[in-house]
């Protein structure tokens, strides 16, 4: 890590932090509890609505 962060310019830095997130995010499937072999940002999309509806501000006024 040293040798590349010498060895690069914070812009090459950044360029290959960027791929490897779009990568991360949109591409690479997981398998963790929520993703059931989606990626990240899939699994985001796809919930989004359920989130939306269990949200608290989106209850009725306590009588």
């Amino acid at each position: 890590m040293n040798r590349t962060i010498q060895d690069n310019s914070i812009e090459e830095i950044q360029a290959d932090l960027d791929l490897w997130i779009n990568n991360y995010n949109k591409e690479r499937t997981h398998t963790g509890k929520y993703c059931f072999g989606r990626a990240p940002l899939q699994t985001f999309e796809e919930t989004l609505s359920l989130a939306k509806e269990k949200q608290l501000d989106n209850l009725p006024p306590a009588a």
